[in-house]
């Protein structure tokens, strides 16, 4: 049957119509009056294909968390600026070391040459003993010793930063047994007793405000003079002249000094001793103690803290008693000059945790709380039937990391409790009221809204807690996934082509 017959029963075909035949034929725009439909909901509207971009989302927002991270870094930079700027001009971390007497003293060695005479006209060899003098000094640390201070801080500011001081009065007491006959070597010349002197190390000179002449027994030495005089063996610090003579060999002296100092940071003591005891108070509500031993003794409270160390010499790897001598003034029997300083014990004015710390670490939890976020909006849109668009996930995303910089530029000015409750809530208020209008329910803004306030009260809690941060934020982790698996419990499964 032929094409002319095939549209009816016998019926004559109808002459084929053909547009480019037709001469009132005008061909159309197909783009005319109307815009080419792209929708990118219903491109992503599966819930593995939404999924995945929601994902993908998540990940691009780590860009805007990334510049909000360089502003952070970037006003620490300034703020650690400007308190060095204070700390340099009030006075940094002080250590306080020593005292020590230095004896000068000097001994003999005889040097033996062999030289050539003349003897009745011939040359003669002959041992020729020559007795050379050296000077040297004793080092004595003290056999008791006794630091007391209270730290008085206050708080400075430059422009905007902060930074916590101190002035502290320090009271040094003690006991030096005088070394004997059997301390000195046997090549003895003399003692030079009527020379010795008493040093002190400070870290830094320019933060004593006051330092009244040292007690020696009943009698007060002279006044102090700069440099210890005993070369890299307890740094920077003073001297002052201790008038001894040969019959205060062997015995024991009281001494007693008085220093008012300040500083910012901490201060430490050096338990030269052999036994040393170090007693500390001040009204910092959180101190920090540091270095070489922790304290025997410590109470903190709200109104400030106490604190006693009692330190064997046992604890130290140099001797009460050594020489000081070499080009460099290093220790006998101690491997390093440092040795004395290096060994401290004292505390530091801490502040818990501090602002650009605290901020930077809510930072890091960023895209944690946005793909929580994240996930309960998918929660909504499984439950509800309800598809938001992919550009609304990523206004709830940006408005989430614009609550760091908010909550950044508001702790620079007010308490961080109050900046981070301010910065939460015009979050919570902005993203409860645009999810609502969004899906068009009162009642989802509202569960947005509750869920952002418990998100942002966990990670203060966060914030605030040093020793369970990651305990809390591994817990937050599984909520999340839980909540993911619960709402994609009942998603439309695929069967095989071969299943009935």
């Amino acid at each position: 049957m032929t094409d002319s017959h095939r549209a009816g029963d016998g019926a004559p075909a109808s002459p084929e119509y053909s547009p480019a035949a037709d001469p009132a034929f005008v061909p159309r725009n197909p783009l005319h009056g109307r815009l080419p439909s792209f929708n990118l909901g219903q491109r992503f509207s599966g819930p593995l294909a939404r999924c995945l971009f929601v994902g993908a989302l998540t990940l691009f927002l780590l860009i805007p968390l990334g510049f909000v991270r360089d502003v952070v870094y970037d006003r620490m930079y300034l703020y650690q600026e400007a308190t060095a700027n204070i700390t340099s001009n009030w006075g940094k971390t002080q250590t306080v070391s020593g005292p020590a007497l230095i004896i000068p003293y000097r001994i003999w060695k005889d040097r033996k040459e062999m030289v050539t005479v003349k003897v009745e006209g011939k040359d003669q060899t002959q041992e020729v003993v020559t007795r050379d003098y050296y000077l040297r000094h004793k080092v004595v640390l003290p056999s008791d010793l006794s630091f007391a201070t209270e730290m008085n801080p206050e708080v400075r500011y430059r422009g905007i930063y902060r930074q916590a001081l101190y002035n502290a009065p320090v009271d040094v007491a003690g006991t030096f047994t005088l070394p004997g006959p059997d301390d000195f070597p046997s090549n003895l010349q003399e003692v030079h007793w009527d020379k010795t002197w008493m040093s002190v190390g400070i870290t830094d000179l320019k933060t004593i405000s006051e330092a009244a002449p040292a007690r020696w027994g009943t009698a007060t030495l002279p006044a102090y003079k700069p440099g210890t005089d005993a070369g890299y063996l307890l740094g920077s610090g003073f001297h002052t002249q201790v008038p001894l003579g040969s019959a205060d060999a062997g015995t024991k002296r009281d001494f007693s000094l008085k220093l008012r100092i300040r500083g910012s940071g901490g201060i430490y003591f050096t338990p030269v001793g052999e036994n040393t005891t170090i007693t500390m108070n001040g009204s910092w509500p959180s101190p920090s103690f540091q270095g070489n031993l922790l304290p025997v003794e410590r109470s903190i409270s709200d109104r400030g803290f106490s604190a006693k160390w009692s330190i064997s010499n046992l604890t130290r790897t140099y001797p009460q008693i050594a020489d000081l001598g070499g080009p460099e003034y290093s220790l006998k029997n101690s491997a390093d000059a440092s040795a004395i300083t290096a060994f401290s014990a004292g505390v530091n004015l801490h502040e818990p945790v501090t602002l650009y710390r605290m901020v930077r670490r809510s930072v890091d939890y960023g895209i944690l709380f946005i793909a929580v976020t994240f996930v309960a909006l998918f929660a909504f849109e499984m439950v509800s039937r309800q598809r938001m668009h992919l550009v609304q996930y990523g206004m709830v995303g940006l408005s989430m990391s614009l609550f760091y910089l908010v909550l950044l530029s508001l702790a620079e000015h007010v308490s961080f409790g109050t900046a981070f409750v301010a910065a939460s809530a015009v979050t919570v208020a902005m993203n409860a009221w645009y999810v609502g209008a969004v899906l068009q329910s009162g009642r989802k803004g509202i569960l947005m809204g509750g869920l952002l306030t418990g998100l942002y009260a966990v990670l203060f809690s966060l914030l605030r807690m040093e020793d369970f941060s990651l305990l809390m934020g591994t817990g937050l982790v599984l909520v999340m996934m839980g909540a993911l698996m619960f709402a994609t419990r009942k998603l439309p499964q695929t069967r095989s082509a071969g299943t009935a």
